[in-house]
């Protein structure tokens, strides 16, 4: 009869001997799954911390779904903005090597380094690759390189950049991508010959322009390069040649506002008024860019006061004194009071059209910056009410006691075997009894060593958390004064603007009087002289006739 017991009293004693590392494993596979699951519902914030726990322990370094773990915890930190945390993350995805997610790793690594305007960490990870990198990883590179030779002016990063991009093969899916951003930073170097021959390939390119590349974006890049190649003709005084350029876009293409506004004003310049009015009417006609159909008036009143068509021509100037005065006016009364307060009605969010009115909203080229800034802000405000939360929560875990049910589970079952061994007696009784009582000193020990590390893990916490909240206090007033700043500079952008269009339209009604006054002048002169000339002609003759 005690047999059947001693196995049970066995197999409960094994089990927990082995519960650490088979709950330790569970545990972890259980919390991987838990945080791809908050990250795939948009949850990041909690994603991020089920996943840290995991990541920050090196004996899970090991584990077959590590690297998927990490790189949901690189997003998650990515998505609220914390750069550092996550370039960190996807810093380490890299250096563990080749995983399928080393393409997106190595593309937010680049994100984050413009963001930061810290390259260092990018740098770092192509120093540490052999040979030649991946081709989607060398275009990710490359127009980063692009991008910090634009913002920075350094020539170098332009030169290296070119370098990369130039190692796509003509099968690669983001072949024309790569070889429009060589002409956009030949163009920027002022190599303008190379940039024109660097388009004219890109549009000699046959489909499918590299295998996988999108039908739609390889047509816009192509579309793109006609415009890019009449304006480096333009900027070379190439004038007839950019026109010709301008004229083959296809009459269908989203870029044919910007392609009449910018033939319109080469027209203009060569003094083909005639054709340059014709682009203005064509592009008046059809404005699907409201952002070129201010522009575009005052470029039609200042063609039709070339012409001498001088009715036409302040009827125009008119026209836009009466459309954009207005606005002007409206936004001349806004007060930063009112800026603030719509911001607040909108709870955090900017939107121009919220605030500006619709023909001004359309010039609102700040709303990506303000929006920055107030993302920026808001995700400050929602670490201030986390940090709250979790120094609640942490508080409450300390002043806890821990049950576990693992524990109580063993407990319960080693008291049903000594209620079971109570009618037995002898040496193999005692036995299983020391043995039962060991067991409990066992695991009383082990959860009691659990509650030391976990106590002593929330306290680490919290005095991580204090330190937190007097930085996002720091960074809390510079945030606010951030946003104030960027919002005005935006909203002061859009009234320059309106300001400008406003002053060529008085400007123009003045040119026109002034004009046409000088036209008068000029025709009132040419009278007298002509009077003059007919007077002295008939002096001469009428002397003439007196002599005979």
């Amino acid at each position: 009869m005690l047999a059947p017991l001693e196995k049970q009293l066995a197999v409960l004693i094994d089990q927990y001997a082995k519960s650490d590392e088979a709950e330790r494993k569970a545990t972890v596979d259980q919390r991987i799954t838990d945080g791809e699951i908050l990250f795939l519902l948009g949850d990041y914030v909690r994603a991020g911390i089920v996943l840290y726990d995991v990541c920050e322990d090196r004996a899970n370094e090991t584990h077959k779904l590590f690297d998927q773990a990490l790189y949901y915890l690189a997003e998650s930190s990515f998505h609220t903005r914390n750069f550092l945390g996550a370039r960190l993350a996807f810093t380490r995805l890299l250096v563990r090597g080749k995983n399928v997610r080393h393409f997106e790793a190595f593309g937010r690594l680049v994100e984050i380094a413009d963001i930061l305007g810290d390259y260092t960490a990018v740098e770092a990870t192509v120093q540490g690759v052999k040979g030649k990198l991946r081709p989607d990883v060398a275009y990710i590179y490359g127009k980063s390189l692009v991008r910090r030779a634009r913002d920075t002016g350094v020539l170098k990063h332009g030169v290296a950049g070119i370098t990369q991009l130039l190692t796509l093969d003509p099968t690669h899916k983001y072949y024309g991508r790569a070889r429009y951003a060589i002409g956009v930073e030949l163009i920027r170097q002022k190599r303008y010959d190379e940039a024109i021959r660097e388009f004219r390939r890109l549009l000699a390119l046959k489909d499918p322009l590299g295998l996988g590349a999108d039908k739609s974006e390889v047509t816009q890049l192509r579309e793109l390069s006609i415009l890019a190649i009449a304006r480096v003709q333009g900027e070379q005084n190439k004038l007839d040649d950019a026109v010709t350029t301008y004229l083959t876009l296809d009459r269908k293409s989203p870029l044919m506002p910007q392609m009449l506004y910018e033939t319109a004003w080469l027209y203009a310049s060569q003094n083909a008024l005639k054709k340059s009015l014709q682009m203005i009417e064509l592009l008046l006609l059809t404005p699907e860019d409201p952002a070129l159909v201010p522009s575009a008036k005052v470029l039609k009143a200042n063609v039709l006061l070339k012409l001498a068509r001088y009715p036409e021509a302040t009827e125009a100037y008119r026209d836009v004194n009466k459309i954009y005065e207005p606005v002007y006016a409206q936004l001349n009364g806004m007060r930063a009071t009112d800026f603030n307060a719509v911001i607040a009605k909108n709870r955090g969010s900017y939107d121009a059209k919220a605030f500006l009115p619709p023909l001004a909203a359309v010039w609102a080229t700040g709303e990506r910056e303000v929006g920055q800034a107030l993302g920026l802000a808001h995700d400050l405000a929602m670490n201030k009410t986390s940090l709250r939360e979790a120094k609640a929560v942490g508080a409450s875990l300390l002043e806890t006691k821990l049950v576990y049910p693992q524990q109580q589970a063993g407990e319960e079952k080693a008291r049903v075997i000594e209620e079971r061994l109570r009618p037995f007696k002898g040496p193999r009784v005692v036995a299983m009894q020391t043995k039962l009582r060991t067991f409990r000193a066992s695991i009383a020990a082990q959860y009691a060593r659990r509650t030391v590390l976990i106590r002593a893990a929330v306290e680490k916490e919290l005095r991580l958390l204090d330190g937190y909240d007097k930085e996002l206090r720091a960074y809390d007033v510079q945030a606010q004064t951030l946003v104030d700043r960027v919002a005005r500079d935006a909203f002061e952008d859009v009234r320059r603007k309106l300001y400008t269009l406003v002053l060529q339209g008085d400007v123009g009604l003045v040119d026109v009087a002034w004009q046409q006054k000088e036209d008068e002048t000029n025709d009132i002169n040419d009278l007298i002289t002509r009077q003059k000339a007919e007077s002295d002609a008939a002096e001469r003759r009428f002397g003439e006739a007196l002599r005979e």
